[in-house]
């Protein structure tokens, strides 16, 4: 049997739960209903339940923390959430505890049902595979579901078409064609982890509506957004299925995914899956279009203007390149920042501007700034900084918003790496400064410690003198009477023996120091500060 706790500070609710559906005919033992969230999660440490039903706030310990303490006790246990309010940000930090589903008062006795049914479908289908004992034929059909998604894959990621290792991927006397479905979210209310989650929550939303449509399809979840290839035939009403597919997963996902807009791109139709990778091209040049046309529409790429070739040359000239190169060599950062705002300024105001040219202008702007600080950057990756930028850039909803984000990216890495430069600099004048403090009584020279830290002596003069005020012998005197004062406060040794500890053999030549730095005597100075007697 699996086990279930429910969990709502209205005892109503918990009863109405329980008695809502014949749980024993589900194969379900309802082991405890719960008031609070503490008492919930001592009968979950005791009970250890598959799945439990549970509002998001409940007094001693609301929903979420119980969520996220039984997470951390590694309890194989599915949660749905109940509630009432729809407070984003609770739900939006449930993704995160890796809750699914939910369900909205009142309950609905049908969907409550169909929503635990699932889970045990899936928790039955995850043993399976745990036991190695999956039925052939559905290991067969998952397995060339998996093969077809992979060689999808590998399109999207710049690999070539082969007819080889996608078996029956051509479609029987039906046509092909490229969806991209595109989420756009607030960027600046929400990062990287919540636009890939609700990515993850659209593609699973596809895979379950095509298949209870039995319409055959292919799909990749991506940065950019979720891929489909459909195969139909001349039957099938694209569009309507499309703009109901579009509703099924805003009213799916927008309790954990607030004010969000779907796009999507229809790419051509193909034949054959020889012609693929032209559909997708084109479903792409369609979702970026939206940058220009605005987001939440169905576009097709037929009814784009047609391109006009223009490889925005006069937008980023060879001058202004080389006017960026010399902001990235001065470190800039603002300089740079401004550059690809005009850049974009002047884009917006183009006729031939499309979306396909936006995305080649930040690549653009992109390859000149990682070739100005390829020596910069070392051995970090290239393609670490390239992949960065590429979810930001699809995170973006407007020409504006792109070329104000490149410029605050860019802006950002040209600082870090600006500072990176600063503590590789300062770091052998740290270790200068470390061994003139264990070696100031001895005969030091300037040249010995460039030499010894690998630099010439002029330039380790010139950036000694930067990074601490002092030049090097300045330093060392600074050190020296630091060491005298000290001692002729401290002790009673002649001035003589102080003078020489501090690293001066002539006692003329240090008095005459000793009272340029301080403007007293060694005498003078003992007799003010002594502190032995």
């Amino acid at each position: 049997m699996v086990k279930l706790l429910i969990c709502d500070d209205e005892v109503k609710i918990c009863r109405l739960i329980k008695n809502l559906i014949n749980w024993e005919e589900l194969g379900v033992e309802v082991v405890g209903m719960a008031y609070d969230g503490l008492t919930a999660m001592r009968i979950a440490d005791e009970e250890k339940p598959d799945i439990i039903i549970t509002d998001i706030r409940m007094p001693g310990m609301d929903g979420l923390d119980m969520i996220r303490r039984i997470r951390e006790q590694k309890m194989n246990t599915d949660f749905i959430i109940i509630s009432g309010y729809r407070q984003f940000d609770y739900a939006q930090k449930a993704i995160r505890y890796g809750v699914e589903d939910y369900i909205v008062k009142p309950i609905n006795e049908k969907e409550l049902y169909q929503m635990v049914s699932r889970i045990i479908d899936k928790r039955s289908r995850n043993r399976s595979l745990i036991r190695g004992k999956e039925n052939a034929e559905m290991q067969l059909r998952e397995n060339q579901k998996l093969m077809q998604s992979n060689y999808l894959s590998r399109l999207l990621d710049g690999g070539k078409e082969s007819r080889e290792g996608h078996p029956q991927f051509d479609p029987e006397g039906g046509m092909l064609r490229a969806v991209l479905i595109k989420p756009d979210i607030d960027c600046s209310e929400n990062g990287p982890e919540i636009y890939r989650a609700l990515l993850r929550k659209i593609g699973e939303i596809v895979e379950g509506e095509f298949g209870r449509l039995s319409v055959p399809c292919v799909s990749a979840v991506k940065d950019e957004g979720v891929f489909l290839i459909l195969t139909y035939d001349e039957g099938l009403d694209l569009n309507n299925l499309l703009r109901r597919l579009k509703r099924k997963i805003i009213s799916q996902s927008n309790l954990f995914f607030p004010r969000f807009t779907i796009t999507i791109g229809i790419g051509g139709e193909k034949a054959g899956i020889s012609g693929i990778s032209g559909s997708i091209e084109e479903a792409r040049r369609a979702v970026l279009s939206r940058l220009f046309i605005g987001t939440g529409e169905i576009i097709r790429e037929e009814e784009l203007p047609e391109e006009a070739g223009d490889s925005g040359s006069e937008l980023f000239s060879h001058k202004a390149k080389g006017m960026m190169l010399d902001k990235i060599e001065i470190f800039d950062a603002r300089g740079v920042r401004d550059m690809v705002r005009s850049v974009g300024l002047k884009l917006e105001g183009m006729d031939t501007a499309n979306g396909v040219l936006v995305k080649k202008m930040t690549e653009s702007i992109l390859r000149v700034y990682l070739f100005g600080t390829e020596i910069l950057r070392g051995d970090s990756s290239e393609q670490e900084i390239l992949d960065r930028w590429s979810l930001r850039f699809c995170m973006c909803q407007s020409v504006e918003e792109v070329f104000e984000q490149l410029g605050t990216f860019l802006q950002d890495d040209l600082k870090m790496l600006a500072e990176q430069k600063n503590q590789t600099q300062l770091r052998p004048i740290r270790d200068a400064q470390k061994y003139l403090q264990n070696h100031f009584n001895e005969t030091v020279r300037l040249e010995d410690v460039a030499e010894m830290l690998g630099f010439n002596s002029a330039y380790f003069s010139t950036l000694f003198k930067k990074e601490t005020g002092n030049t090097f012998s300045e330093y060392l005197i600074k050190l020296r009477i630091s060491r005298a004062r000290n001692l002729l406060t401290d002790t009673s040794d002649p001035v003589a023996d102080v003078a020489e500890q501090a690293g001066y053999a002539d006692l003329k030549y240090f008095s005459k120091l000793f009272k340029r730095e301080t403007g007293l005597t060694p005498s003078e100075y003992r007799k003010l500060y002594q502190k032995v007697q």
